[in-house]
């Protein structure tokens, strides 16, 4: 849905609002901690959201989502402008849509149904996105719970 609201509305012109990027298998499109300064849209492949876990004195990068073509990562910095709480890797060979920042924001700004539109949408992503986490953050701490002999609690 957000790909149809920016890139196939017509809204956002390729050249002029927008570039497409190519990435290879394991390349990363989006560095955790970093600041691009862009929103990604997945036109072709398949990405891997991943993120950082210390284990004692070693960091492990798990994967914890595919995303597809149409699905649109980097979002939260436009609400924010924080660092990237993740990283977004190639699973296969693909191409993004690559937004900056400030033309997406020009752009809702001046679109006014179709920021609502925009922002309705994000909600929901945003919304599915934290209730699976929850779901995942919740069965950890049992997992976890349960391998300590806390099961009883």
């Amino acid at each position: 849905m957000l790909k149809e609201l920016l890139i196939d509305s017509g809204s956002l012109l390729e050249g002029e609002h927008w570039r497409r990027c190519r990435f290879r298998v394991n390349e990363t499109i989006v560095r955790e901690g970093e600041r691009c300064g862009n929103v990604f849209v997945l036109l072709q492949g398949r990405v891997q959201v991943t993120g950082t876990v210390i284990l004692a004195d070693r960091k492990i990068r798990p994967g914890y989502q595919i995303l597809e073509p149409g699905e649109v990562f980097g979002e939260l910095a436009l609400l924010d402008d924080g660092p990237h709480v993740a990283s977004v890797v190639g699973v296969t060979d693909g191409v993004v849509a690559v937004i900056p920042l400030d033309v997406l924001r020009d752009c809702l700004e001046n679109h006014p149904e179709a920021a609502a539109r925009f922002y309705r949408h994000l909600a929901r992503i945003l919304s599915g996105r934290l209730r699976r986490t929850n779901a995942k953050m919740l069965s950890l701490l049992g997992w976890g719970l349960k391998a300590h002999g806390y099961e009883a609690l």
